[in-house]
């Protein structure tokens, strides 16, 4: 079995094309093409349909790549293994995670560096929950309930709870609130697709309240330019605002009323062998993660 032709197949699936493959091996697109060519050929199946401006995976492409990023995410960790132990932990990890991560993640990266010298850590943070299998991805920290997929391994961080945030000025130019019933449905941003939410008192009372206000999006950091610019009261993570609420440009509305807590994963995909170098930043990061941020 030649081990390149499929590496090279798996980061043609991760790049999208021939092209984007090549730039990322340092091989001519022309090699590219005859290998993956090569390797359908020995295979008897065609893996990628081919069109003028994309590639897509054919559904025994798709078992395929399935199978062997698993065979070869478990090599390379028995591969990190043995050289984790022959010569200390060194070599490079990637990481995922959402956006709103960032603040958070950014001291933890720093300690796990400054703890491991000869590690290094290859941060992508997006809008959407990396594919771990087709991005190349070791390791990722999801915000929100897991999707039943029995290929990830995960563990629990915590969970960060909705909370209703403002700024000074917007409060200053409204009625005070004492009560989420006194809180207008289009003064109310969140996330897109939420058109109501339950609120939970510290005392266990509870309250829906409506959510139609001029603005909505799909990220947090779109909401938190809208909710310090005094455009309404946004349902929002507090916890991942820690930097607006301590410098006084949003401030928490009624704290003792949060919303439904979402859970924080890290999460690996499932392999018999688990190298030492991820062992190491996943413990890392279950060990040194922000809880106090998140409590409640």
């Amino acid at each position: 079995m030649a081990l390149d032709s499929v590496d090279l197949f798996l980061e043609v699936v991760r790049t999208g094309s021939f092209s984007g493959a090549a730039r990322a091996t340092g091989i001519p697109v022309s090699t590219v093409s005859q290998r993956i060519a090569a390797l359908e050929a020995r295979l008897g199946s065609t893996l990628l349909k081919r069109t003028t401006r994309r590639l897509a995976l054919t559904e025994t492409g798709a078992s395929y790549h399935e199978v062997a990023s698993r065979a070869l995410a478990e090599l390379r960790g028995y591969e990190a293994e043995l050289t984790d132990t022959a010569a200390g932990l060194s070599g490079k990890l990637r990481v995922a995670s959402t956006i709103a991560m960032d603040d958070v993640l950014a001291p933890l990266l720093a300690s796990y560096l400054e703890a491991y010298p000869n590690m290094a850590l290859e941060l992508n943070l997006s809008g959407r929950n990396a594919d771990l299998f087709a991005d190349g991805i070791d390791v990722a920290i999801r915000v929100g309930a897991l999707r039943d997929d029995s290929g990830l391994v995960a563990r629990s961080l915590g969970a960060v709870a909705l909370q209703l945030v403002a700024s000074p000025g917007y409060l200053a130019e409204h009625p005070p609130i004492g009560h989420p019933v006194d809180i207008d449905a289009q003064q109310l941003m969140s996330f897109a697709g939420y058109g109501a939410a339950q609120l939970r008192h510290a005392n266990g009372d509870t309250c829906e309240v409506n959510i139609s206000g001029r603005f909505s999006g799909n990220q947090l950091s779109s909401l938190r330019h809208q909710t310090v610019a005094g455009r309404g009261i946004a349902l929002v993570p507090a916890a991942f605002l820690a930097r607006e609420l301590a410098s006084g440009e949003l401030v928490t509305v009624l704290p003792e009323w949060r919303g439904e807590a979402q859970p924080i994963h890290i999460v690996y995909l499932n392999q018999r062998i688990v190298s030492r170098r991820l062992r190491s930043f996943i413990d890392h990061v279950v060990a040194h993660f922000p809880r106090q941020l998140f409590a409640g």
